[in-house]
């Protein structure tokens, strides 16, 4: 069946009349070559930037300061003990 005027208007495509032919695909750009930094030498050679009080208090058992020592500073327990010693005196 023809979709001109006067054919049977089941035929015609919307499309086809309103857009006529579709473009051409787009051609998909190419991302550059990704360049890596070089990786710098890394800070722990560096003293903290912080300066940290510890209290003498008769809530923290020995133990207890000697494992947060351990835990948040990185300490072994020997340089952990020590400190706590200076603390609680």
């Amino acid at each position: 069946m023809d979709s001109t005027p006067g054919g049977n208007p089941l035929d015609t495509r919307p499309g086809e009349l309103y857009f006529g032919r579709m473009s051409a695909a787009a051609t998909p750009a190419v991302r550059p070559e990704i360049e890596r930094a070089e990786q710098t030498d890394s800070q722990t050679g560096l003293a903290p930037g912080y300066f940290v009080i510890c209290w003498n208090d008769p809530v923290n058992l020995m133990d207890y300061v000697t494992h947060v020592f351990q835990t948040v500073f990185g300490w072994e327990r020997r340089k952990a003990e020590k400190h706590m010693r200076e603390v609680h005196h």
